[in-house]
């Protein structure tokens, strides 16, 4: 069985990337009352959390595809370097799917069975299309062309924001998955494929994200086009770092304070952009996003390090996919239930003081018991099974 490629840093930046996502979505997208109240609007927009997450998955993805890639450099023609790496490669698609799958399956069915029970109850008001729109979600999202296919009016509807939503970040990746290691093996050499993913996260930049944000109206944040710069943003810097001397750098007090100014900026800075903002604004974005991921890597146990701060942050990391998947059902929901429930009322259905908090509190704690459970019964036994046949 090969060795699983593992870097204790860029798992703590999941955790990261993951809790900038979550504030954003409980406080913007389905919001709760207790976060809105005790922070500052200008801390309500964790968008920055997204590109993050992509960086990370591009240079976790490209290192792992060169090092299937090393021995087959020399051989001329794209087929036979193709079928020298047959085998690593299936082992990765298969890797991929039984990380991805499962749990995304398993939420599908809590989202259908969440929504059934609104539509039935009168929580929310009722759609006669709603069995439709949820088959064609899945399949749109067997396909990875989900975020392709989200027409304008659904971003609109509490479907997108009440479970199904996540799953067009999913649909990018699994496009970047599928293009990028046959891409690769068409160019060959590490320097042309560092040099190919330079050039895509340029274009990724300063032509397609622009163009999306003009041609594909009101949807383009969900496009493909919009999310290409932070995956070959990824793909480049693992190419950087392999052709860097190797070193091990130690951690100090500057470089945890500069993570953190660059923390800081992910997180407020969307903020102090509007919608009609300059088109490169993601530009400062993907500056700190790289920046995080290039320190991470260099210092493998430093840059979020801690006491306390760097285990939490691994522990949230390696349940991030759990989190991402589950938060937007659970506080869409938590409200509306509370409410259906008449909870934290008093007889006369006027709200306590108390009520903000005991929201919160449901939504927080389904949230660690379903993402815990999952992470334990779903997550670890698939990614098991797929190194066991990965194996054979």
């Amino acid at each position: 069985m090969e060795k699983r490629l593992f870097y204790p840093e860029i798992e703590r930046l999941r955790g990261v990337a993951c809790l900038l996502i979550l504030i954003q979505h409980t406080t913007l997208i389905a919001p709760l009352l207790l976060p809105r109240e005790i922070l500052p609007s200008l801390l309500y927009n964790g968008q920055g959390g997204l590109p993050l997450f992509f960086v990370i998955s591009g240079f976790v993805v490209t290192t792992t595809l060169a090092r299937y890639y090393a021995s087959a450099q020399e051989l001329p023609t794209f087929l036979d370097r193709l079928s020298a790496t047959f085998a690593s490669l299936k082992g990765f698609f298969l890797r991929r799917v039984c990380r991805l799958l499962p749990l995304a399956c398993f939420n599908f069915l809590l989202a259908a069975i969440a929504f059934f029970w609104a539509f039935e109850n009168d929580v929310l008001p009722y759609q006669a299309d709603w069995g439709l729109s949820f088959v064609r979600t899945g399949i749109e999202h067997l396909f990875c062309v989900y975020n392709l296919a989200i027409p304008p009016y659904l971003t609109a509807e509490p479907m997108h924001y009440g479970g199904i939503g996540p799953y067009w970040s999913l649909s990018v990746e699994g496009q970047f998955y599928f293009f990028w290691p046959l891409l690769l093996l068409a160019l060959k050499t590490p320097s042309r494929q560092a040099l190919g993913a330079l050039i895509l996260c340029c274009i990724g930049i300063f032509v397609s994200r622009p163009l999306a944000e003009i041609w594909v109206e009101g949807t383009g944040y969900y496009h493909t086009l919009c999310n290409l710069d932070g995956l070959f943003l990824g793909a480049f810097l693992a190419f950087l770092r392999s052709a860097l001397p190797s070193s091990a750098v130690k951690s100090s007090w500057g470089s945890r304070m500069l993570a953190v100014f660059l923390i800081a900026v992910l997180w407020i800075y969307p903020s102090l952009w509007s919608k009609e903002g300059p088109v490169y604004r993601m530009v400062p974005i993907l500056g700190c996003a790289g920046g995080l991921v290039w320190m991470a890597a260099q210092n493998r146990n430093g840059v979020l390090g801690g006491r306390w701060i760097a285990p939490c942050f691994e522990f949230l990391g390696k349940r991030s996919y759990a989190i991402y998947v589950f938060q937007l059902l659970l506080s869409y929901f938590a409200k509306r239930i509370v409410d259906y429930c008449g909870l934290f009322q008093t007889e006369h259905g006027i709200r306590s003081s108390f009520y903000a908090t005991g929201q919160f509190l449901i939504f927080l704690g389904a949230l660690i018991v379903l993402v815990e459970a999952s992470h334990r019964w779903i997550e670890v036994p698939a990614r098991h099974w797929a190194h066991r046949l990965t194996a054979q």
